[in-house]
């Protein structure tokens, strides 16, 4: 398995529409894609791109995010996080990410996850824990 090592680059793009609108501006056209998606967008990049390199059984827990929403994105263009792995830290995954729509950069921040075991992150939940 290679080396999860600073530097790792990957994005992902979606569509702006109905099911990542901000719920509280405006109406019919005028309804923008919201920051809560925009975050989740981010944290979506940055697991698919360290996933492949992780051993079975494993994945990774946002645990801190930092984000500037810089523009508001209308409904009906894609949206595309780019991030950038920038620190491995023991079980700790540090990101850079930019966030474009169509027309410009409407995003940035950080976000750090954690390494996690899935079947013990499940049963300790299960336990209130």
């Amino acid at each position: 398995m290679p080396e999860l090592k600073p530097g790792l680059r990957g994005e992902k793009t979606i569509l702006a529409d109905e099911s990542v609108a901000a719920e509280h501006i405006g109406g019919g056209a005028r309804r923008v894609f919201s920051t809560p998606s925009m975050v989740a967008l981010m944290e979506r990049a940055c697991t698919e791109l360290v996933q492949p390199f992780l051993p079975e059984g494993d994945t990774t827990a946002g645990v801190i995010v930092h984000l500037h929403h810089l523009h508001a994105t209308p409904l009906g263009l894609h949206v595309t996080a780019k991030v950038e792995l920038t620190a491995v830290d023991g079980r700790f995954h540090d990101f850079a990410a930019e966030i474009f729509d169509e027309r410009r950069k409407v995003g940035e921040g950080t976000h750090r996850r954690a390494l996690i075991h899935t079947a013990r992150f499940l049963e300790r939940l299960e336990k209130g824990g």
